[in-house]
């Protein structure tokens, strides 16, 4: 249950008063792309020039007759923390009332008034007080009416330690009915039992907890990525989460490598122009594509989907399948249907995050564009 609580502060932004680094990076940054004009366009902006602060960012089309908002894009950061993806859907459908008759709002008044906004906000997220600090940046592709809305928004980190919220992880099902395979990283991983064994290098199940070790949390499996002094850093169905070390288990019986459901999982499907379907994950980087002649290839994470527009949704925030085990059996029929085998590359970035060269799955997957190759410009 969320709700919204008392604005703090909203007022016009100026660099001194903005407490985050990155958020006062980023105005720098819109203030030199908006130059001697009233706005930037979304064509003077380039999302690998603010890639520190990409996963907390949000970006709004603004719609006419009638005003409406589409979100465009709803940053991974915003989403483990929210626990919904608005990603595709209008602001009026919002699932939290009282914070959509707030943000609804908050654009309003920024296309009435095309001014840069900062905004300093309490809010419950499950059942605890959050604050953060927001910054809602203008664009317009006509220089005079304002046409997108890019919105980025930080948690003050002390509060908000976790990466996914605990009571998504605790509603994790351990699935069953897996083999392992490996993907090219090296690292053995599990995929649906339908898909064929490669060469196996095993993960270690030892009781010591280091990285590569599958332990339990809360009743779902997880793949220790990292150990220090404030926790345990893990990779499970649901992504990337912390915890702290008694909340972690070794079972007598060493669990199976499994490779987490976000990696491989179809959380929807892309119609490309050509009449391909690209099934992409639920951080939106390609999995497989299906050509019209019904050719399956894995499909490259970094590579930019030209889909029109057209997106069909396999599920939502009530039906994930991270804690919805009929949901992931119904999607991985689906997929079995649609001619899907194999191991998608989107899981090697397992092995980038084992070797610590990588935070997240963004910063993993930028690490597996090759030389030369233009990624997609919001990775």
């Amino acid at each position: 249950m969320q709700e919204i609580l008392t604005p703090v502060e909203i007022q016009r932004p100026a660099l001194v008063d903005i407490r985050d680094a990155r958020l006062r990076r980023l105005y720098e940054y819109w203030l030199e792309k908006r130059g001697d004009r009233r706005f930037p366009s979304r064509r003077d902006i380039d999302p690998i020039d603010f890639s520190y602060v990409l996963g907390h960012v949000i970006l709004v089309d603004v719609l006419r007759d009638p005003l409406r908002f589409r979100v465009r894009v709803h940053g991974t950061e915003m989403v483990a923390k929210a626990g919904y993806d608005l990603t595709g859907k209008f602001l009026d459908d919002h699932p939290i009332s009282e914070y959509r008759h707030y943000v609804m709002e908050r654009c309003e008044g920024l296309v009435r008034d095309g001014e840069p906004l900062l905004v300093r906000h309490d809010r419950t997220l499950d059942g605890k007080p959050r604050r953060y600090e927001a910054l809602w940046l203008p664009l317009s592709d006509d220089g005079r009416h304002v046409t997108k809305l890019l919105a980025t928004q930080i948690y003050d980190w002390q509060i908000e330690q976790v990466a996914f919220p605990r009571s998504v992880v605790a509603k994790g099902l351990e699935q069953s009915g897996s083999s392992a395979v490996s993907s090219s990283s090296g690292v053995a991983v599990s995929a649906p039992a339908s898909t064929p064994s490669t060469s196996m290098v095993k993960l270690t199940t030892a009781p010591i907890i280091e990285p590569g070790t599958v332990v339990k949390v809360r009743g779902t499996r997880a793949l220790v990525l990292k150990v220090d002094k404030d926790g345990i850093r893990l990779l499970a169905d649901a992504g990337i989460l912390s915890v702290s070390r008694r909340e972690v288990s070794i079972p007598k019986v060493p669990l199976e490598p499994f490779a987490p459901m976000r990696l491989w999982l179809a959380y929807g499907i892309w119609i490309e122009q050509d009449g391909s379907k690209v099934l992409f994950s639920c951080d939106y980087y390609p999995l497989w594509r299906i050509a019209p002649d019904g050719t399956v290839t894995a499909d490259e994470p970094w590579r930019f989907v030209d889909y029109a527009g057209r997106a069909d949704y396999l599920f939502d925030d009530e039906t994930a399948p991270w804690w919805n085990a009929p949901k992931a059996q119904e999607i991985e029929h689906l997929m079995k249907q649609m001619g899907v085998s194999g191991a998608p590359k989107l899981l090697d970035v397992i092995g980038i995050l084992l070797r610590g060269e990588a935070e997240n799955i963004r910063q993993a997957v930028r690490q597996m564009v090759p030389p030369g190759i233009q990624p997609h410009p919001l990775l």
